[in-house]
């Protein structure tokens, strides 16, 4: 119900924009609907981070993952290549939604992204997973914060943001040894 009226609300402050000529209320309804965006995120990470850990982690297939995303996700234009090919990692079912959100962010931020690409690298004692885009990539200033809400609270994995501004986002997640497969 909540999320509902969230929606509603955005609506209205998007119709609010759209007719208004004065510039100091444009500035006002940008932050209103800042802040109207960062509550339905807020929810919707809430409903989300409940779910942790009720379903028992399994075997996943991340080319299956990212196709699945993929189809779910209207992505236009922009060309998601998947070289990830029989992977697999042991992980929360939650995952899929961690690969949706980087996608979803990527069309949503990205600026000028005609790409995104998964594949992944060995390193020592386990893999990198990456997620990368051609888009406008992420400043210094936001890498700080975009891990804040609940990052690294027991899932066994981390995620980095290693991409360079204005070259594009990239998204480092390693997985340790015995928690994937090739």
């Amino acid at each position: 119900d909540i999320l509902n009226q969230m929606t509603v609300l955005l609506g209205y402050i998007e119709l609010s924009e759209s007719v208004c000529t004065n510039e100091d209320q444009k500035k006002f309804l940008e932050k209103q609907k800042k802040a109207a965006d960062t509550i339905h995120h807020q929810i919707l990470f809430t409903r989300d981070y409940q779910e942790i850990g009720i379903s028992a982690p399994s075997w996943q297939s991340i080319s299956d993952l990212v196709n699945k995303v993929s189809g779910f996700i209207n992505p236009g234009r922009i060309i998601i290549e998947n070289r990830c090919g029989n992977l697999k990692i042991f992980a929360d079912p939650l995952l899929e939604k961690v690969f949706y959100n980087l996608i979803e962010n990527s069309l949503r931020h990205g600026g000028h992204v005609s790409g995104i690409s998964f594949y992944y690298e060995k390193v020592p004692h386990g893999i990198k997973l990456i997620c990368e885009d051609n888009g406008t990539g992420i400043s210094n200033e936001d890498k700080k914060m975009i891990f804040k809400q609940g990052y690294g609270k027991n899932t066994g994995l981390e995620i980095y943001e290693t991409g360079t501004f204005g070259k594009g986002a990239r998204f480092e997640i390693i997985i340790p040894d015995m928690m994937y497969s090739e």
